[in-house]
This record gives C-alpha cells, structure tokens and sequence, in this order.
C-alpha cells in the first residue's frame, strides 16, 4: 500500500510491515520478528533460523533448522520438543487475531519426511 501511495482504512487490523524503509535504505536489522503462514488447517512460523510447519487437521508438525539444513530433510521436532512448542503456541497467538480464509484452495504443495507426507495448500 505504501508503495503505491494508498492509504488503508483504520477500522481495522492488518497483518503486514511496511518494507519501504528496507528497500529504500541500508537498514541490517530484519523487518519481522518471525514470518506467518496459513492455509486451510496447514500453518508455518518462522523464527530466525527455525521453521515450525503444522497441520491442525492431522495434528502433524515439522521443525527445521533452515541454516543447517535449507531443504528441510531432517526434522528436529523430536531432538527440540519445547522450541517446537514455543513456535506453536506463537503461530495460534498470531493466527487467534485474524479471520478465516476468504480465498479458495487452488493449488497443493506436497513432500515426504519419512514415512510422513505433508500436503499443504497453496
């Protein structure tokens, strides 16, 4: 919005960082604190180095180390039970202020780890 000169409502909430400011400059630090995703029961959170990947249908969850391993083919979630939980409880305190979804499920993202296979809609 910023970057086409729009100015948004003030009646309501909004999920975004205005990223003007870091690509117009030199600034070092990182615009978010963590990264939030959602589709239709599928969620992620990334902190830093750590990916939490969570399906609420299935109860299924993946953590990754993204410098160590940027593929994401070795899941962590059994060796760092309590960061995996510390990433969850952050993506349902996020995902609790917005609402449902209003766009329709057109396209799926698919990977194994294992004998588990995720599927994730894009």
């Amino acid at each position: 919005a910023q970057a086409a000169g729009v100015v948004l409502p003030t009646d309501r909430p909004y999920d975004g960082v205005d990223l003007i400011p870091y690509v117009r400059s030199a600034v070092q630090t990182d615009p978010h604190d963590a990264l939030f995703w959602r589709a239709h029961g599928h969620r992620a959170i990334r902190v830093g180095r750590y990916k939490l990947i969570s399906d609420t249908r299935n109860g299924a969850r993946a953590l990754y180390d993204l410098e160590a391993d940027p593929s994401e083919q070795n899941d962590l979630l059994a060796d760092r039970p309590a960061l995996a939980d510390e990433l969850e409880q952050r993506l349902r305190a996020w995902e609790s202020g917005l609402e449902p979804p209003r766009w329709p499920n057109v396209m799926e993202y698919r990977f194994s780890d294992g004998d588990r296979r995720f599927v994730f809609p894009l």
